[in-house]
């Protein structure tokens, strides 16, 4: 389970998640007011996937939680401050179908190590 840092770098939270440059999650105000802005409060917990699989080779679980930052106007569906919750799995065979089995392999393979 990782709870990475709520500032990150554009390099992390957009360029190595091959964000679109024109995509409005790479368009935040942070990100274009600047040409040398290279930090940002994180717009989601996907830089932390990115981080795990640079720190070491398959097979990663992990769950990624934290707080995201986003410019969103106030309203009923929208706040500028919210949780998000991700898993990534990169493995032989991980099924979907069956987290369960793939949760019992790993733990498996942790108590062998």
């Amino acid at each position: 389970m990782r709870d990475d840092r709520e500032v990150e770098t554009t390099e992390y939270n957009f360029d190595k998640l091959a964000f679109d440059p024109v995509a409005p999650g790479a368009l935040a105000p942070a990100r274009r007011s600047s040409s040398t802005t290279t930090r940002v409060l994180r717009t989601e917990t996907s830089p932390s996937q990115i981080h795990a699989m640079e720190e070491r080779e398959p097979p990663i679980y992990m769950v990624s939680i934290g707080r995201c930052y986003r410019r969103d106007a106030i309203d009923a569906t929208h706040y500028p401050i919210f949780h998000q919750f991700e898993g990534l799995a990169v493995d032989r065979g991980p099924d979907a179908r069956r987290p369960q089995g793939d949760a019992a392999a790993r733990d498996a393979r942790a108590l062998r190590a």
